[in-house]
């Protein structure tokens, strides 16, 4: 699932958005819990600020801190694309790294 980081922080003036990812985050947690026996794996991507419309709405001025929305499909097809064994827990939180390259 893709949630936010919202979902593990708590940040001012939202509070549905907020509670919404923190549920999602609690399904997934459920859903390992209780479906492992059948091999079922679930995770939440929780990416920072992203390069959306609602994501540049909210902070349009630190255009460095915002995570492209291809960075978080390539995660995504990481997080599908690794073997049955492995097993992420907890949510992932994503978030910019410094990059030389830019100006």
């Amino acid at each position: 699932m893709i949630s936010s980081d919202s979902g593990i922080h708590y940040f001012e003036n939202q509070v549905i958005y907020g509670l919404t990812k923190h549920g999602m985050n609690d399904l997934v947690q459920y859903i390992l819990a209780e479906y492992k026996q059948y091999n079922i794996h679930s995770v939440a991507l929780c990416p920072g600020l992203t390069a959306t419309e609602m994501g540049l709405s909210l902070n349009p001025a630190h255009r460095e801190n915002v995570l492209e929305a291809e960075t978080i499909a390539d995660w995504a097809v990481w997080v599908i694309t690794q073997p049955d064994k492995i097993n992420v827990a907890k949510p992932i939180l994503l978030s910019p790294m410094y990059d030389p390259g830019i100006k």
